[in-house]
């Protein structure tokens, strides 16, 4: 018996599969906040999926880990190759039309998936530096989990 018969029943298996590029903030400017967006398709965090109805009904929460962990502030933290060389925070928006959820998501924002078998976001980070900031090649690794809002 359904509760309400507008909603169909979950499937019985759901996968959701992900593509995530390698994205490249270039130059950042120094003492200041260095605002990237990433609008071409190519680009874009994307997942694509395929079921029933029920995955466009589910709310699900994105996060991701990150590799050289979070800064004082809970932002992740770009690091020098130059294991010495302090930090450098940020945060990663992603936005699609009404969704728009900032990672880390502590506060475990919730999102719905588009009802064509395919919804992308597009990444804005925001990465903060000192105007001392040792030159050179920063980098960050993220891993994403999605999961569904019970």
């Amino acid at each position: 018996m359904l509760v309400d018969p507008s909603v169909p029943p979950p499937p019985d298996d759901v996968l959701i599969n992900m593509e995530a590029p390698d994205w490249d903030l270039g130059e950042l400017v120094r003492g200041g906040v260095t605002h990237k967006s990433f609008s071409s398709p190519q680009d874009q965090l994307c997942f694509t999926y395929k079921g029933n109805n029920f995955i466009t009904y589910q709310e699900y929460v994105i996060d991701a880990s990150n590799r050289n962990g979070l800064s004082v502030n809970g932002k992740y933290q770009l690091k020098h190759q130059d294991a010495q060389a302090p930090g450098l925070p940020y945060q990663l928006t992603l936005n699609e039309s009404a969704n728009n959820v900032v990672l880390p998501n502590p506060s475990r924002r919730v999102f719905k998936l588009n009802n064509n078998g395919k919804t992308c976001f597009m990444p804005t980070f925001d990465v903060s530096t000192d105007k001392n900031a040792k030159g050179g090649i920063y980098s960050d690794v993220l891993t994403f989990t999605i999961t569904a809002k019970s």
